[in-house]
């Protein structure tokens, strides 16, 4: 997978009007480029050809790079982490650089030691020069990717049931760690389930408002 990396970074960006947030990461992007990051651009916000990151091609071409800069739309929203991270940085086989949500976000599901934080850097000459020892140093850049020898549950979701299978065990009373299957725990036409069992279907928000909004920081809203 190494081996096929022969160009440093890359950065795709086609949302250059979506007000604070975007103007943040444009500036940063030629902050960095003036700071001699070898630093490839796609995407109409720096004039180029639009690439349709939906394509396999799009996938094959982010292969050749070792580092992909995966800035998302919104800044400090917790949780706020999306397929730039997950799909064109991890899955793909390149070292992702986050700017987005806070550290802590991307520690609690990402591989240890896969991603690289912009706001570890005090400036963004450390952290171009940072990325270019690392592209000198193929010991340093491989520590990256020894996450990937290690076994599935010591990586998140660590071992537990995920997603849709998630959410039914928990409207079941079923643990995200019992490995059981539902036949083993509810018989095979569900004759052992316990409606006393579960998530309360009566739960209520009283306001979505704060809900959704209280505990996040005003960045995380200038998007407009």
């Amino acid at each position: 997978m190494l081996s096929e990396k022969k160009k440093l970074a890359i950065f795709v960006d086609s949302d250059c009007s979506s007000g604070i947030q975007a103007s943040q990461r444009t500036r940063l992007v030629y902050d960095m480029l003036e700071n001699g990051l070898d630093l490839d651009l796609y995407g109409s916000c720096f004039g180029k050809k639009e690439v349709n990151v939906d394509k396999r091609e799009f996938l094959h071409l982010l292969e050749t790079y070792k580092f992909y800069f995966a800035f998302e739309n919104s800044l400090h929203c917790h949780d706020y982490i999306t397929g730039r991270f997950f799909v064109n940085g991890l899955l793909v086989g390149n070292v992702p650089v986050v700017y987005g949500a806070p550290r802590e976000d991307y520690e609690a599901i990402a591989p240890p030691h896969s991603f690289i934080h912009v706001e570890d850097f005090k400036t963004t000459g450390d952290l171009v020069e940072y990325l270019n020892y690392l592209d000198r140093n193929e010991t340093a850049y491989a520590k990256y990717f020894e996450w990937r020898s290690m076994s599935s549950d010591k990586l998140y979701p660590y071992g537990r049931y995920m997603g849709f299978c998630a959410l039914c065990r928990s409207l079941y009373g079923i643990s995200l760690n019992d490995k059981r299957s539902f036949v083993d725990i509810y018989g095979g036409k569900g004759e052992r389930y316990q409606t006393s069992v579960g998530l309360s279907l009566r739960q209520s928000v009283p306001s979505i408002s704060e809900w959704w909004y209280d505990g996040e920081p005003q960045e995380c809203f200038d998007v407009m």
